[in-house]
């Protein structure tokens, strides 16, 4: 599976659980705080504990994103578009043969062979 796509998938699914969970605790709620980054209010009036699914969910959103497969930095990467996927050039190797040689310890003689 590609990568865009979990990505799609994990975000309608935590959509669809942020709404449901907040749905619930705006319901149980009595008290509540602002969630505002940068100046702009981003929630208002959440529930405590809203705010504690919230940083449970940011942790493992963390974790997810850190797990993320990404390109090697030192390869050069080009999107294919017929594969919809990143490829690189191949990857040239050498093999080394092992050639076996025979160590002479001792030149053969008329009344002994040699030893190798």
């Amino acid at each position: 599976m590609k990568t865009e796509a979990i990505i799609a998938d994990v975000a309608k699914a935590l959509t669809r659980l942020f709404d449901v969970t907040a749905t619930k605790d705006w319901t149980n709620a009595t008290a509540k705080a602002d969630v505002v980054v940068d100046g702009e209010t981003l929630i208002s009036g959440a529930p405590v504990t809203y705010l504690l699914f919230l940083e449970k969910q940011l942790v493992d959103l963390h974790t997810f994103v850190s797990k993320l497969p990404t390109l090697d930095p030192a390869e050069t990467w080009s999107f294919d578009d017929n594969a919809e996927t990143w490829r690189t050039e191949p990857v040239k190797t050498t093999r080394t043969k092992k050639v076996p040689r025979n160590h002479v310890l001792a030149e053969a003689t008329d009344k002994h062979p040699a030893q190798v």
